[in-house]
């Protein structure tokens, strides 16, 4: 509002009862729009209009002449060859520089995870020893046992034993029903020169003794000679394969010494041949159903008898007598390499886990004396339970056929190709 225009009559009477343009002042009225005229400089809006600087095309290589094409070239070799201002280089403390190198030169040791048979027992020791809750109930706590209002259907049998199974042996079940329903029934295990001196060979093992081994049933020398196997590579990785030697069970048991009797001396002639400067050779026997392991010391020329029976001297001689003769012929031909008796010296009461009457576990616990009694066996034996031990043996056993055997990657991976079957019943 401009001049004396504050008396000025409004045409519409305000909202809060203005009859002047005065008594309107600062607020809103209503004009007529005809009337209304802008006094003063309005300063107009102008849109800033912003002019690109569009310099000289630059030519494409396929435009360029050939003199051209050869100083862009010339010039971004030179440009990239030119020498470079070297970054300012900032010091670094020398505290954090010796903590960087110490890191370097002494890194953390890989985490060892424990095996297959550490892991089953301190699960098994776990579980024994878990209390959850107080174990007396408390005054006002016992409640009275109801009739349930649905009985739920119990899961079948296949689905029980699978969820009792540990986690390699469920593994192992998965991959048997999935081979039983191709129709396959055996597999094979490729064994090298270096494991049992014997040359690069196979044998096969017939799906019903893995039906054994989840049974708990009697074990077949082919397993325990699986076994041994895998006795042979942990003492191979843990450095003690130049002390611990073994005896083949596919070519050293009762059956086959009644058959090949010389074939048989011959070839635990080459065992003594092979590792006379190992300390020990374990030897896994079978006799009438029967598992034992016999222990040579070479140093001391004693042989120390693990039975889980308590079976006399005279159910062994058969085999005793054999491995003295074989023994003599080992020291004569080596006469001056080692301070070696003519005889063996047996040793039959060596305490040892017992086996329990009716069972058929004696194979079970040759394998876990196999186990503990290398230098570089177990040293978990707290509380170990009778079953507990049966059961880390099995779940032991299933991973070695799991990651050594049937994988391809495995050190003992059999392609299928039949070389000889060699023959194996206990």
């Amino acid at each position: 509002m401009s001049g004396d225009n504050e008396n000025l009559k409004l045409y519409f009477v305000g909202g809060d009862g203005e009859n002047t343009l005065g008594d309107a002042l600062h607020g809103i009225i209503l004009w007529y729009k005809a009337d209304i005229k802008l006094i003063g400089k309005v300063a107009a809006l102008k849109q800033k209009t912003v002019e690109k600087k569009i310099g000289p095309k630059k030519k494409l290589s396929y435009e360029m002449t050939q003199e051209e094409m050869r100083e862009a070239v010339q010039k971004e070799v030179t440009d990239h060859f030119k020498p470079k201002v070297p970054e300012k280089r900032v010091a670094v403390d020398l505290e954090i520089v010796a903590k960087v190198y110490a890191c370097l030169n002494n890194p953390p040791p890989p985490k060892k995870l424990p095996s297959d048979y550490d892991r089953t027992l301190i699960k098994a020791h776990q579980q024994r020893n878990k209390k959850c809750g107080k174990t007396v109930p408390q005054l006002g706590t016992q409640q009275k046992e109801l009739q349930p209002l649905m009985v739920p259907k119990l899961p079948d049998q296949h689905t029980v034993e699978e969820i009792s199974l540990g986690m390699q042996m469920y593994n192992l079940h998965k991959w048997y029903m999935q081979m039983s329903s191709k129709e396959m029934n055996i597999f094979g295990v490729k064994y090298r020169d270096q494991d049992f001196f014997h040359g690069e060979d196979d044998f096969w093992v017939d799906f019903e003794l893995l039906h054994h081994i989840y049974h708990r049933q009697a074990l077949d020398v082919s397993v325990i000679t699986i076994f041994v196997l895998m006795e042979i590579q942990r003492c191979q990785k843990e450095g003690w394969h130049h002390q611990v030697g073994f005896m083949m069970p596919l070519l050293v048991n009762q059956k086959v010494l009644n058959k090949k009797y010389r074939e048989t001396c011959q070839n635990m002639y080459q065992f003594l041949m092979h590792q006379h400067y190992k300390s020990y050779i374990m030897i896994p026997y079978n006799f009438r159903y029967h598992w034992i392991l016999l222990i040579l010391n070479m140093v001391t020329s004693n042989l120390v008898v693990f039975d889980s029976m308590r079976c006399p001297k005279e159910a062994i001689q058969h085999f005793l007598d054999p491995l003295n003769r074989v023994w003599k012929k080992f020291v004569k031909k080596n006469k001056g390499a080692g301070q070696w008796r003519q005889e063996l010296n047996v040793i039959m009461d060596y305490p040892c886990a017992r086996q329990r009457q009716g069972t058929d576990s004696c194979g079970y616990n040759v394998c876990e004396f196999l186990h503990i009694l290398t230098p570089c066996g177990s040293q978990i034996r707290d509380e170990v339970y009778y079953v507990d031990r049966i059961n880390t043996v099995c779940e032991q056993l299933a991973g070695f056929i799991l990651r050594e055997i049937l994988d391809p990657r495995g050190e003992f991976y059999h392609d299928g190709h039949v070389n000889r079957v060699s023959t194996s019943t206990s």
